[in-house]
């Protein structure tokens, strides 16, 4: 059976040499990363107290946010409003020029309460559909619901649109 053998600097070493010196390699590697783990425990807690100081102001930031939530609420109410002015517009604008059309071949008056609301219901998923396929996407379940909910809000809710406190629900508290 032949020996193995290797060439260290200009020794040669045979067999079971061999395998010591492949553990001394490694004892080597160990021996070149000692410091550099005296280092990490340095560097370590360094990195950490950076994370955590980190996490720490983010965290402070959102809650000092909550300062700011009557605003934001205040923000998001008027943009739904605006929304939903716009829709009423729009739809006004439609069940207005269709009105005595239907009127004459149906007999039915769209701008009686049951007839509107379920046209706005219809106007509102057949908007919601037009706009989805334009940019390629299909109707979600949500987003039927959602789009149901508008129109219904808005068939309900048309003769409290029209006077100038549109979509006011309850006093403003001052």
């Amino acid at each position: 059976m032949p020996t193995q053998q290797k060439l260290q600097g200009d020794r040669l070493l045979k067999g079971d040499e061999v395998a010591r010196g492949g553990v001394s390699a490694v004892g080597g590697l160990a021996a070149a990363i000692i410091p550099l783990l005296g280092a990490a425990a340095v560097v370590d807690p360094i990195l950490v107290g950076v994370c955590l100081s980190s996490f720490g102001i983010i965290l402070m930031s959102l809650l000092l946010q909550l300062r700011n939530l009557p605003r934001m609420m205040s923000g998001l109410r008027d943009s739904l409003r605006s929304l939903l002015r716009f829709s009423f517009e729009i739809y006004s604008a439609l069940l207005t020029r269709i009105r005595v059309w239907v009127l004459y071949y149906t007999s039915i008056d769209l701008l009686m309460p049951i007839p509107r609301t379920m046209t706005t219901i219809a106007l509102s998923l057949l908007i919601g559909w037009g706009c989805m396929s334009l940019i390629g996407l299909a109707l979600a379940d949500w987003m039927i619901a959602l789009l149901s909910l508008h129109g219904l809000f808005i068939g309900l809710a048309w003769e409290q649109i029209t006077i100038p406190d549109d979509f006011q629900l309850g006093g403003r508290v001052e």
